[in-house]
């Protein structure tokens, strides 16, 4: 295996997924509590939210506060390096708000904080340590990977939208800027343009780049070994690319169709490009995809 190859394989599964949110609108004030839930074959999920808005100044200008917290349980089973089932808790914090700046100009921001602790590693990621031992078969024993229980993040997220009134759209700007204790900074940039056709269709192309740095506990390999040799090992270690140093491009087209008065149709397609930036992880290990989505809304 080179130096800078990472081993890689398959793991297809089927994930059951549910949610309810219910608004609760009394004048300009509207609180909306919802309840998510998702299973897998090796994780299950339970998440509560709560988010409030206020409108205010002519309802030109609008709060909104969140929270919602989430208890997810990794399940252990015989394609990962996890042994026992574990758990982990998140919460996340949000307040922000729009602001109508002129009849077609509308300026948000939110600024979201997230804390998660427990069980915070992927079991199925593998590390290579320099001093581990050989198997039967020469290759080299690898370990599961290792990192920090608690994360703290950070995020800001502007958006301005503008409307373009002959040609009947409308366009939109965002920039997100992130941050985390796992020393990762990362940058955001999208633009959507939202065209509407007649009275029943409205269709979206839409790009983003994305650009963060890496992990402080990122690597390809690591001295030492946490079995053989503990003392020369890191305490932290992961070789998982979404940790690394990398940018991520993406172009997409949606299109929503009003069916009825209550129901909307949304069918969307996105291509997603990741490179790596670090110039030693492998570019093979980086993923594209092609997304296809489709869904239906129904309001009362």
């Amino acid at each position: 295996m080179a130096q800078n190859q990472l081993p890689v394989t398959d793991s297809p599964d089927q994930r059951a997924a549910t949610d309810i949110a219910i608004g609760l609108t009394k004048g300009p004030h509207r609180l909306v509590p919802e309840f998510s839930f998702s299973n897998e074959s090796d994780y299950r999920s339970y998440a509560f939210a709560l988010n409030y808005t206020y409108e205010f100044n002519e309802k030109n200008t609008t709060l909104s506060l969140g929270w919602s917290h989430a208890y997810d349980q990794i399940l252990a089973n015989d394609f990962t390096f996890l042994t026992n089932s574990a758990h982990k808790n998140s919460d996340n914090f949000i307040i922000g708000g729009t602001q109508l700046l002129s009849p077609g100009t509308v300026l948000g921001a939110n600024l979201t904080l997230g804390y998660a602790h427990g069980y915070l590693s992927d079991p199925y990621r593998a590390v290579v340590f320099n001093e581990s031992d050989l198997n039967p078969d020469n290759q080299v024993v690898l370990a599961g990977e290792n990192r920090p229980s608690h994360r703290f993040s950070q995020a800001l997220l502007l958006s301005l939208t503008q409307a373009i009134t002959p040609l009947n759209a409308s366009i939109e700007g965002t920039y997100r800027f992130y941050h985390d204790s796992y020393g990762i900074y990362a940058n955001t940039l999208g633009l959507a343009w939202f065209q509407k056709i007649g009275n029943s269709l409205v269709l979206s192309p839409s790009a983003r780049y994305y650009r963060q740095t890496a992990a402080d506990f990122y690597g390809i390999q690591f001295p030492g070994d946490p079995i053989n040799n503990p003392d020369r090992a890191p305490r932290f270690y992961s070789a998982d690319y979404r940790l690394s140093e990398m940018e991520t491009f993406t172009l997409g087209f949606e299109g929503t169709l009003k069916l009825h008065k209550q129901l909307d149709l949304h069918l969307g397609y996105q291509r997603y490009w990741m490179r790596g930036l670090d110039h030693e992880t492998d570019q093979s290990t980086y993923p594209n995809a092609n997304i296809f989505t489709a869904g239906l809304t129904f309001t009362f």
